[in-house]
């Protein structure tokens, strides 16, 4: 009898200390991602940014509060939006942004190409997907890709490879997507794709350092 209470005690215990270190840790890896998305800065090089409050339903659905939603306008008032979901841990999914546009009944044109980022650090390549989202209102060009430690770029597959491998390792076990956005009209397709391009070229430093 006085080792089966001694058991049982035991037992109480651990599941005592389990309990707690879950709920000290998810409150944790939720403050780590709030730090990290804290370092993309509001304002850099020409760009100035503005945050645009989210309901409190798209936290929920997306199980993350380390978002940010954030209009940009560029010294000649080029408008890019900037969307970035993080997460600090693997077994969250990702939503495509195709899926969800596609589910409001936006028609969505989808590629993957290689774009050349004009950095302060020199010349980086990066793979994006690339949608032309034509809607009732306007178009939009959207680039969207992914970064988990020191991978970055448009696949989803080699996105969960890393997170999965970076679990085992000592480098970041977090995930990001990052989405950037701006409309265009008629044959402004290249303007459009230049101010992008030109966008993450200033970005992709505090992307590369923070997320």
């Amino acid at each position: 009898m006085t080792t089966r209470c001694l058991i049982v005690i035991a037992l109480m215990a651990i599941g005592g200390a389990v309990v707690n270190l879950i709920g000290y840790d998810k409150f944790n890896r939720s403050a780590e991602g709030l730090r990290a998305i804290d370092g993309i800065p509001m304002d850099f090089g020409q760009w100035k940014g503005e945050d645009i409050p989210l309901e409190e339903s798209i936290f929920n659905i997306l199980e993350t509060r380390a978002i940010i939603n954030r209009l940009y306008h560029s010294a000649d008032n080029r408008p890019v939006f900037l969307s970035i979901v993080y997460y600090t841990e693997t077994k969250v999914d990702f939503h495509a942004p195709e899926a969800c546009l596609g589910g409001e009944g936006i028609k969505v044109k989808k590629e993957t190409r290689k774009i050349m980022l004009d950095t302060r650090h020199g010349p980086m390549p990066l793979k994006i997907n690339r949608l032309i989202q034509n809607d009732a209102l306007q178009k939009q060009l959207v680039y969207y890709f992914y970064k988990a430690g020191d991978f970055l770029g448009e696949s989803y597959i080699l996105l969960r490879i890393n997170m999965a491998m970076n679990k085992f390792g000592t480098r970041k076990k977090s995930g990001a997507l990052i989405r950037v956005s701006t409309p265009f009209e008629g044959d402004s397709m290249k303007r459009s794709e230049k101010a992008l391009n030109g966008f993450l070229g200033e970005l992709y430093p505090y992307i590369r350092e923070h997320l």
